[in-house]
């Protein structure tokens, strides 16, 4: 899921040079530090709107949050605190909620709609 999140492979060199073990370590640690941001895709960032003047682009930072917090959960050292399929799935699940509610919102707005 990291892999997805970044738009890399775990052991890109880029990771490496960081930290031996790659990609989830640097992920993990930068998740904990509250600096996850730091390592998405470059194209995932324009995408939320915040280099774009479009308010229907890409993903939302809601939806980006929960998605690397159940990739960092998945990451976990023991099994027993990793998340069941179930918990993925219904986390995953969330996260295009998120998404899909945020352009639904965006696609009303410039439309004109009117929310009650």
């Amino acid at each position: 899921m990291f892999e997805i999140l970044c738009g890399r492979d775990a052991n890109d060199e880029i990771y490496l040079t960081e930290s031996e073990d790659g990609l989830v370590h640097v992920a993990t640690r930068k998740f904990c530090n509250g600096t996850i941001e730091d390592i998405i895709d470059p194209t995932l960032k324009e995408e939320t709107g915040k280099k774009r003047n479009s308010p229907i682009r890409g993903a939302n930072e809601d939806s980006l949050y929960t998605f690397s917090k159940v990739a960092n959960r998945c990451v976990a050292e023991t099994q027993d605190r990793r998340p069941t399929m179930k918990v993925v799935l219904k986390e995953l699940e969330k996260a295009l909620v998120f998404q899909e509610s945020r352009v639904c919102l965006c696609v009303c707005i410039s439309m004109g709609c009117i929310l009650s």
